[in-house]
């Protein structure tokens, strides 16, 4: 996954998924994409800083299953700094 952070203008934390047609010509598989960040980013949302961020997936996402999803997230936004208390 290829994570895009921005500073934020008020104290919230937003997130976007952008998974065109060039990840998958399927609908099913683009939508169990978005499906598995979703679900990976509403586990974390407590413990993510205030920002706006932008998740793109890649192909490898297609096999995957949701603990590595989880754990891609988790250590996307530790490399960025953006969890609470926690470093990479």
């Amino acid at each position: 996954m290829i994570l895009v952070i921005a500073e934020h203008p008020d104290q919230t934390v937003k997130n976007g998924v952008v998974c065109g047609r060039k990840f998958s010509t399927k609908a099913v598989e683009r939508n169990r994409a978005r499906r598995l960040i979703w679900e990976s980013f509403r586990l974390e949302k407590a413990e993510i800083e205030p920002c706006h961020m932008v998740v793109i997936p890649r192909k490898a996402i297609a096999v995957a299953m949701m603990p590595q999803v989880h754990k891609e997230l988790e250590y996307l936004l530790k490399k960025a700094q953006k969890l609470k208390n926690r470093v990479v």
